[in-house]
């Protein structure tokens, strides 16, 4: 049993998960499989010069949040809107059935994944939007830098990694 905020998907429920395919709720699940947002972020977001823009109205921390382009994300782009969560779930887990897990926990995978290919964390917190992460207090006051060059190689690092595991060559 997994406790609370513990579980992370291991590398055969990954790619069962990246198999499904029943877009749109797929291609969101990739989405947040390949940057590790808030599923629910994807609603509103903007590409401006090969990045994605989330307006504050859609973050957690209500503020604005840009995250690099990557080739597979895309390729995914534009996701049609989608409201069937609930139902979208309960659908992937019939097709998919895994040991209890919630959608939040791509993210906490991508967290963890990124620790073992060596990205550092406060590229990852800064990918997640966090902002309580390792840049916080009077560092977060006086380092304004966008870690876009850093947050762009570790996406792609990551997102070759998940090509690998999914190929079977990782």
């Amino acid at each position: 049993m997994y406790g609370q905020r513990s579980r992370v998907l291991a590398n055969d429920e990954i790619k069962a998960v990246w198999a499904y395919d029943f877009p749109p709720y797929s291609n969101y699940l990739k989405l947040q499989m390949l940057t590790g947002q808030r599923i629910g972020q994807w609603k509103d977001y903007t590409v401006i010069d090969h990045t994605v823009v989330f307006p504050a109205s859609g973050m957690k921390g209500k503020i604005e949040h840009v995250i690099p382009l990557t080739d597979t994300v895309a390729n995914l782009l534009p996701v049609a809107p989608f409201n069937g969560w609930s139902k979208g779930k309960a659908r992937l887990d019939k097709h998919v059935p895994l040991e209890h897990w919630t959608v939040h926990d791509l993210r906490r995978t991508f967290s963890t994944i990124c620790a073992s290919l060596d990205i550092p964390l406060h590229v990852t917190e800064r990918i997640l939007a966090h902002t309580s992460g390792s840049i916080s207090g009077v560092s977060a006051i006086y380092n304004k830098y966008n870690y876009l060059k850093e947050m762009r190689q570790a996406l792609e690092i990551y997102e070759q990694h998940i090509h690998s595991l999914i190929a079977g060559t990782s």
